[in-house]
């Protein structure tokens, strides 16, 4: 029974790791969309193209 909640506190812990990485990944692409669509006066608007990487 020790084992059995050993896991599952283990399995819970991984899972809410990677959903707060994800969440922080998603903050970080949207930042970095906002700063690309900012123009600025004193400079020309740069294109930015960004890589995506999606499963076959």
């Amino acid at each position: 029974m020790t084992v059995y909640i050993i896991g599952v506190v283990t399995i819970a812990a991984l899972l809410w790791i990677l959903a707060a990485s994800l969440a922080n990944e998603s903050d970080a692409e949207k930042r970095q969309l906002l700063q690309s669509y900012s123009v600025s006066e004193e400079r020309p608007e740069q294109v930015r193209y960004t890589e995506t990487k999606r499963a076959a």
